[in-house]
């Protein structure tokens, strides 16, 4: 792939007039196939309800600066496209990638290291973190938006142990008989180890509930010694300047020594992000959603309401690294990943079983139409589970590594890995597009593509030269504004 070439071609006439026609269907865009949260739905499942074509050449591709890993785009029902970047820039875009407002918070604030995620009203939440000058905290902020790009302000997140927070885990969306919650997972450090909490703050930035998911003295997290923001990151994850409080347990080591060549690749210096909590929709007429998180060993279960807040309700205990956000399928199970290779099920704290092992897992699976899933190991490998959980389809790795989950539609699967992206024909399985990043000098597999409701895809790549990351937008099929979905009748 020729990444000059494809920065030419959106200047092009006749990729000018596709980005114009493209424009008209965005209004027309079926609300339920829209990427509003970080994996899709507040289910987390990566499935939009939406026909898609193979990704081969890109219309567009759009500088963004720099992306934390895991802070995928999201995509509202109108198909307006939000990035959030680690400077503290949000970005829109039109569904062609064509460029709409950008809005930069107040420095103090920090950056942005996770997915924003759309209000039912098209605000959009985003959270930012920044460390304080001991390196040993940080602050965090919930920020909104308006659609047109009018900032409303940022509200902090609650104190522990002297801590404002850190987090790269992307905010959710609770939604019951017309009202919402925005539900963050953050990590505190307190005088004795680190906090996980879950905080839930109302639309206009106020804080309903706060819980205590889990702790780790810094005795288990260092031996005995003392826990510093420098000392994590040296020891297990690439720098973004917020340390552990950032990322889930340690499983990878950085190189020995002081001034070695670092030949790490871009997956392995990224870690992988914190955990975010996928919302459980009711299986009764007038219930109201549940909270589901992961916390390593744990899968934890909240119900929540406007005004008792947050109270766990269930969990299980898997004693093993838990490391993928959850998922969970229509019918109420929950799916997690850990980082010994198995996909876990459970619903509603009672145990349904396993399978795998199919590597390390740090990416949520996703959901396939016909009831089964699609997992991406860090290797790179993909393997496809139908609904009784037995494996169909395992793929190489040639694609190289990655830590983001794949993306599905009716008609299509969309891996990223550190060398390429591959779409998957969902009814056979068959690879029938792959698109070479130029490595070493553009790399995937940091971010999981997304797809609009209109069936265009989204994918960001990593420009080392460019020190930047790029959106790369491929084209959407010439029926998909129109809300059809043949695909998915068909499969």
């Amino acid at each position: 792939m020729n990444t000059q070439s494809f920065f030419a071609a959106s200047r092009n006439p006749l990729v000018t007039a596709l980005i114009a026609a493209g424009a008209l269907w965005a209004s027309a865009a079926p609300a339920h196939a829209a990427w509003q949260h970080a994996h899709g739905d507040s289910d987390n499942t990566g499935f939009a309800h939406v026909d898609t074509l193979p990704a081969q050449q890109p219309i567009s591709v759009r500088t963004l600066g720099r992306v934390a890993p895991g802070a995928n785009p999201v995509v509202s029902p109108d198909g307006t496209v939000y990035i959030g970047t680690m400077e503290g820039t949000l970005k829109a875009f039109r569904a062609d990638g064509t460029p709409y407002w950008e809005r930069t918070i107040n420095p103090e604030h920090g950056g942005f290291y996770a997915s924003p995620v759309v209000g039912a009203d098209g605000s959009v939440y985003v959270v930012s973190s920044k460390p304080r000058a001991d390196g040993l905290r940080g602050d965090s902020y919930l920020h909104k938006f308006l659609p047109g790009g009018g900032w409303l302000g940022g509200r902090s997140f609650p104190f522990h142990g002297g801590d404002g927070g850190a987090t790269s885990a992307p905010p959710n969306i609770w939604r019951h008989n017309g009202q919402e919650a925005i539900i963050v997972p953050a990590q505190f450090r307190t005088y004795n180890g680190v906090e996980r909490r879950l905080t839930a703050f109302s639309t206009q930035q106020n804080v309903m509930s706060d819980v205590l998911v889990g702790f780790e003295s810094f005795g288990d997290i260092g031996g005995g010694g003392e826990w510093s923001l420098a000392g994590c990151l040296a020891l297990h994850w690439w720098n973004l300047g917020l340390g552990c409080a950032l990322f889930g347990p340690p499983g990878f080591d950085a190189p020995s020594g002081t001034g070695t060549i670092d030949n790490r690749t871009a997956v392995d210096k990224a870690g992988y992000p914190m955990a975010g909590v996928a919302i459980v929709k009711p299986r009764q007429a007038g219930a109201a959603p549940t909270v589901v998180v992961t916390d390593e060993d744990y899968v934890v279960g909240y119900s929540f309401s406007m005004t008792a807040g947050l109270s766990a309700i269930h969990h299980y205990d898997y004693n093993r690294g838990l490391a993928t956000p959850p998922i969970t399928l229509p019918d109420g199970t929950t799916v997690v990943g850990s980082l010994d290779g198995h996909v876990f099920y459970e619903k509603a704290g009672s145990y349904l079983g396993f399978s795998g092992p199919f590597g390390t897992l740090t990416a949520a699976p996703t959901r396939l139409f016909g009831g089964g899933l699609a997992v991406v190991s860090r290797q790179g490998r993909l393997t496809v589970l139908d609904s009784r959980k037995q494996v169909i389809y395992q793929s190489g790795v040639t694609g190289g590594q990655s830590i983001a989950s794949a993306a599905a539609s009716c008609t299509h699967l969309y891996v990223s890995t550190l060398g390429e992206l591959f779409t998957y024909d969902v009814k056979n399985m068959t690879a029938v597009a792959r698109v070479a990043w130029q490595k070493p000098y553009v790399e995937g597999g940091l971010h999981a593509p997304v797809i609009g409701p209109t069936g265009y895809v989204y994918v960001i790549a990593r420009h080392s030269l460019a020190g930047s990351d790029a959106l790369y937008v491929f084209p959407r099929p010439a029926t998909a504004g129109s809300g059809e979905t043949r695909g998915c009748a068909l499969n």
